[in-house]
């Protein structure tokens, strides 16, 4: 689970699940099973985020640094790129007027994992903005996640 730029960093480790191509640290680690993402805002299209039709941060630059002007490295770091019928659960919770990572980007990846068959959730927050939500809609959404959680195969009955 993670927000921001922590919802990229669960959902490339959860939709990357064995494949260590960014881990030299863990060799030999094969049966890993991801229980469930979840996503809040998370950046899911990096070239898109950064050089895209909805530029909302110049952080790309700074985050991918000598890769900054390289595409084709900045789609190997975008988590939609690894969606696949067998990826874990995935739930998605992104305010509509998020001014630093797209509204849009949540939506293609809802989108995305839809079309794979991939159990997923998509939680819209009317005028939410980058993670600052209303107390009462922080507590639904935290209810949500904790259902959705639980209605996923490797909790069910637990």
């Amino acid at each position: 689970m993670g927000g921001s730029s922590g919802g990229h960093l669960a959902l490339m480790g959860g939709l990357l699940a064995n494949d260590h191509r960014f881990d030299t640290n863990c060799p030999g680690v094969s049966t890993i099973k991801v229980a469930a993402i979840i996503d809040k805002y998370g950046i899911t299209d990096v070239w898109d985020w950064g050089y895209g039709k909805n530029i909302t941060s110049k952080s790309a630059k700074n985050w991918l640094g000598k890769y900054s002007t390289d595409e084709a490295f900045a789609k190997s770091v975008s988590p939609i790129n690894y969606v696949a019928k067998d990826s874990p659960p995935v739930f998605i919770v992104h305010g509509d007027a998020d001014p630093t990572v797209p509204y849009q980007q949540s939506v293609d990846l809802h989108k995305k994992l839809v079309e794979a068959g991939v159990k997923t959730q998509f939680i819209t927050v009317v005028g939410g903005l980058h993670g600052k939500f209303e107390k009462e809609k922080n507590s639904e959404i935290n209810k949500a996640v904790m259902d959705f959680i639980l209605s996923t195969p490797a909790f069910k009955g637990k």
